[in-house]
């Protein structure tokens, strides 16, 4: 409709009116005129009707017209036409009574080719019947229907309503389009990336506290559908307990400020174990009036593991700190300055691990001069060579802040990004100056006892010193036999040598150290051999052994340290003990060439 077509409509009831009323005064006019002169009766009555019911006609044409008029400028106006949406009028036979130039534009025709065709051909999903269509059920039946959506193609989604226009007229119906693909393809990819990202999805009404999840949520915990009340209480009672004010606290504080919120807490599993969950979300909907929230969504990740490898590296870290290795992390740049050092740094360098990584403090500034050419020709040759993943640094020496010096073994792990750039250094830092003072000490023991050692049998002479020098309250050295049975040769008790002593070491520990390993129990061990009495009534807590190997590199023999308490630092007893082995593998050799030529004299 035009505007011109709804003036010329106008004037057509202006008329309709003008001439009903003139008809109607005509019909007056001649009743007087018939009732004062002498006519034929007959003849005044049929004039009488024929005025009547023009008069009526005419009446009635503008009873009928203006209701219509009405909804022809309610639905065909320029507001109407000029809607961004598509717009169409129908009646309850689904039959187009008039429609925008939006809706024409929709699908490519003139919106006069459109009028009194079948709405369901031009505008409902193709791939339904008129009798599977919601919305031709909707029209026949003269109901509304609130905003739907509504599917067409794979690309082409659209949001669809019903409602009754302004009057009495239920016969026709406004169909309104709302073009969605564009959110519906966005949603979509939404969920492809929750779905693959196994992030579970929530949506809170925050005025009604109802609470709907997706399947990840569910499957976090371990929960099916119906095991859910889809409200908030959901979510809440299953929050450990001593995180549920914090995020409560968090949630409070982001709907305040307005800005998104991460928290991370614990909550229960269907089988009653704890699963960390990192959540984050924001306020997505307010009262346009208030201000309040009435619409909250976000994610939960489950982030179990990555707890548990914290809490791993954290105990990892906490028994670092008990020894003389020091965790260090490094920053690939000028002097490598330090970005993580663990707490025990102290020890090494007279500073707090947060003295050291506030500025941060350069590695390369603690190397003592005369080593530092050595250490950078290492980091630099690891750098050329993309192979490289690893540096064991030649020991070196670090000046602490009181000036003196430690020696340190520094093993490194090498970061590198795609393109086989270093990006990062970690590694252990040990002090090894009381290891390398010892060993120096121990060497020259050694060197001095081989050549005076007129008031000790040398195998006894060996157990003395490695007694003192191991602070050891006992320490034993012997031989293997070929039926695997281990024999005490030599035995020194609080650190005075005897003949071998009657000790049956426990088959276990004999066939370990037959087979080349070392054995080292720190603490327990008489727990851990509660057979051997031996053990149980001399109080042993801990011992080391290694085996001795004779020239060929056969094991023959071994050399055993034990303590009354834990030890102290297991590591470097067993370096001292491989230094005493060289000098007992000889020991022992010349013994046995010596009991062969007895035996060989004896023969002849």
């Amino acid at each position: 409709m035009t505007v011109k077509s709804t003036i010329a409509d106008i004037r057509k009831l202006r008329i309709a009116l003008i001439a009903a009323f003139l008809l109607f005064a005509a019909g007056l006019a001649a009743d007087i005129f018939l009732n004062s002169t002498v006519f034929d009766k007959s003849l005044a009555v049929g004039l009488q009707i024929v005025i009547g019911l023009s008069g009526l006609s005419c009446l009635l044409y503008c009873f009928i017209g203006f209701p219509r008029l009405l909804l022809k400028t309610s639905t065909s106006g320029a507001c109407f036409d000029r809607l961004p949406q598509p717009a169409i009028v129908l009646d309850r036979q689904g039959l187009i009574y008039n429609i925008n130039q939006a809706a024409a534009d929709m699908v490519n025709q003139a919106k006069s080719s459109l009028l009194h065709q079948p709405i369901h051909k031009w505008f409902h999903p193709s791939h339904l019947s008129e009798q599977e269509c919601l919305l031709c059920q909707h029209i026949q039946a003269g109901q509304e229907l609130a905003a739907t959506d509504f599917v067409f193609s794979k690309s082409v989604c659209q949001q669809i309503s019903l409602s009754h226009l302004p009057g009495n007229n239920l016969n026709l119906l406004l169909q309104l389009h709302f073009d969605i693909s564009s959110r519906k393809r966005i949603e979509k990819q939404m969920a492809l990336v929750i779905d693959g990202a196994k992030l579970g999805f929530w949506d809170w009404d925050y005025l009604t506290g109802k609470h709907e999840v997706n399947q990840n949520w569910l499957d976090m915990l371990g929960l099916a559908e119906d095991e859910l009340d889809n409200y908030i209480s959901d979510w809440g009672h299953r929050i450990h307990p001593e995180d549920h004010d914090q995020v409560r606290d968090v949630i409070a504080k982001h709907i305040k400020s307005g800005t998104p919120y991460v928290v991370e807490f614990r909550m229960q599993h269907k089988n009653g174990h704890w699963v960390w969950i990192q959540a984050s979300g924001s306020v997505v909907e307010r009262d346009p009036f208030s201000g309040h929230p009435t619409r909250l969504c976000g994610i939960h990740q489950n982030i179990t593991a990555r707890k548990e490898s914290e809490n791993n590296l954290l105990t990892t870290y906490q028994i670092i700190s008990q020894t003389t290795s020091v965790v260090f992390k490094w920053e690939v740049a000028a002097g490598l300055p330090i970005t993580f050092v663990t707490e025990n740094v102290l020890s090494l360098l007279g500073l707090t691990a947060e003295q050291i990584t506030s500025k941060p403090l350069l590695y390369l500034n603690l190397i003592h001069p005369d080593d530092l050419p050595v250490f950078n020709q290492e980091i630099n040759s690891c750098k050329i060579d993309q192979k490289c993943t690893k540096i064991e640094h030649i020991p070196y020496r670090l000046v602490d802040r009181n000036g003196h010096t430690n020696w340190v073994r520094d093993q490194k792990l090498i970061s590198r990004n795609e393109h086989g750039q270093v990006i990062g250094y970690q590694g252990l830092v040990t002090n090894i100056t009381r290891q390398r003072q010892q060993t120096s000490a121990i060497r020259n023991i050694i060197s001095r006892s081989m050549e005076d050692s007129s008031n000790h049998a040398p195998l006894d002479n060996l157990t003395l010193l490695a007694a003192e020098t191991l602070a050891a309250d006992y320490t034993f050295i012997g031989e293997i036999l070929k039926d695997g049975h281990c024999n005490t040769l030599s035995f020194c008790a609080q650190a005075e040598a005897s003949h071998p002593a009657d000790y049956s070491m426990p088959p276990s520990l004999c066939h370990q150290l037959a087979a080349g390993e070392i054995c080292s129990l720190p603490q327990h061990a008489r727990q851990l051999f509660a057979e051997d009495q031996w053990l149980q009534d001399h109080e042993i807590e801990s011992l080391i052994g290694i085996p001795l190997y004779n020239e060929n590199q056969r094991i023959f023999g071994y050399m055993l340290a034990m303590y009354r308490q834990p030890t102290p630092d297991s590591q470097l007893t067993e370096d001292i003990l491989k230094l005493f082995a060289a000098q007992i593998n000889a020991e022992l050799e010349r013994a046995q060439a010596i009991k062969e030529l007895k035996i060989q004299k004896q023969r002849l």
